[in-house]
């Protein structure tokens, strides 16, 4: 591809139309027609426009100004002033190279840019060479490389741009990447707290689950007691049958001394009573009536005797039924239990002595009755 063109400002005097002419019409030919330069100057600013603006304007977009250096050049405000400071101006900004060309003899080594390269070599003026083609010729040439230079310059500013922008892509690229990592690893982060707080959750539900199942296994065994034989050695399976032997024995054991307790409390209930009309009965079949009047007040009497005397020993215990109410339901139930078997076995006899007191008075009581009677049926039959 072509290089862009390089824009040229041309700073002359109008008296030094000539020279210019010369230089523009010859010597810059062939760049312009390589397309490596266009050219510039005051003649091309069109009927009506402002001629300053488009001075400046071109000024400022130049890059390269040509400087022609006469006596006229120097001695012109515009030139020296406007044109000339701001180029030198832009020169030493680095925005524009400045190229003072000296055409005739001047004192242009005392003006701002006696410090730059000037053309054609050594500073000696075109008009002063011996053939004039030759020193334009020279001022060509070195023309021609600074163009270069400066084509040679872009070319490098643009590569250098194209790198930075290939940079800036590539800095923006790992930037994209690295965020698309950083959200990636975020998602992943997340991804794995969210796995671990459900399975913490399942966990908790498989340990509250394993609680529950636990407790209700617990209730069961409540109610219903597995079998101790499992997983027990045999001398344990044997010392626990053997305790549940001793168990069996001793609640028989118990159980008999109880009803024997309450056969001692009931047995004057068992005993049929003595009703008066049979002593009178066999009374008067033994003998006659006085006799039997008289044996039966006697024997209702020894009845009295006999069945009070039976009343006080039913309700009575020895001393067998204390050892055996005391060591039994120890040996079922353990010394601990003692106090609350006692507590318990205490009720139930103080029960059993209140029923039977009353049943010793009711039984007074009929006896009583059934000997007033006899009484008074004695008296009648005197």
């Amino acid at each position: 591809m072509a290089d862009e063109a390089l824009n040229v400002f041309i700073s002359y005097s109008h008296r030094d139309e000539g020279l210019k002419d010369e230089l523009v019409n010859y010597h810059l030919k062939l760049l312009l027609r390589e397309g490596k330069v266009s050219t510039w100057q005051d003649r091309q600013i069109e009927a009506g426009a402002e001629w300053a603006t488009e001075i400046k304007t071109n000024l400022e977009k130049a890059d390269m100004v040509l400087l022609l250096i006469t006596r006229h050049f120097l001695a012109s405000d515009y030139c020296y002033e406007t044109e000339m400071q701001r180029a030198v101006q832009r020169h030493q900004e680095g925005t524009a190279r400045v190229i003072p060309i000296i055409l005739e003899t001047c004192g242009w080594q005392y003006s701002p840019f006696q410090k730059l390269q000037v053309l054609p070599k050594d500073g000696k003026p075109i008009t002063r060479w011996p053939d004039r083609a030759e020193a334009f010729f020279d001022v060509e040439q070195g023309l021609r490389q600074v163009v270069n230079s400066l084509n040679a310059q872009r070319e490098a500013e643009k590569l250098k741009r194209q790198q930075e922008e290939t940079d800036r892509l590539e800095r923006e690229k790992q930037e994209q990447e690295r965020l698309a990592a950083e959200q990636h690893r975020l998602m992943q982060a997340e991804t794995q707290r969210w796995k671990q707080e459900n399975r913490q959750k399942d966990l908790l539900s498989v340990e509250q689950k394993e609680t529950e199942y636990q407790e209700s296994e617990e209730r069961i065994e409540g109610t219903e007691q597995p079998s101790r034989d499992e997983g027990m050695p045999a001398s344990e399976i044997f010392t626990d049958r053997r305790k549940v032997l001793w168990w069996l024995v001793g609640s028989l054991g118990w159980v008999v001394a109880l009803i024997s307790t309450t056969s001692r409390f009931f047995r004057p209930a068992l005993h049929p009573t003595i009703h008066k009309d049979d002593l009178l009965l066999s009374a008067t079949e033994k003998s006659g009536t006085d006799i039997s009047k008289e044996k039966s007040g006697s024997e209702i009497d020894d009845s009295n005797v006999s069945s009070d005397k039976k009343s006080k020993h039913a309700f009575s215990f020895g001393w067998l039924d204390m050892v055996a109410l005391v060591l039994i339901p120890a040996l079922i139930f353990g010394p601990k239990m003692l106090p609350d078997i006692g507590r318990s076995l205490g009720k139930a006899i103080k029960g059993f002595q209140d029923a039977s007191r009353e049943f010793e008075e009711e039984f007074k009581k009929e006896a009583a009755r059934v000997e007033a009677e006899a009484v008074e049926r004695k008296e009648e039959d005197n």
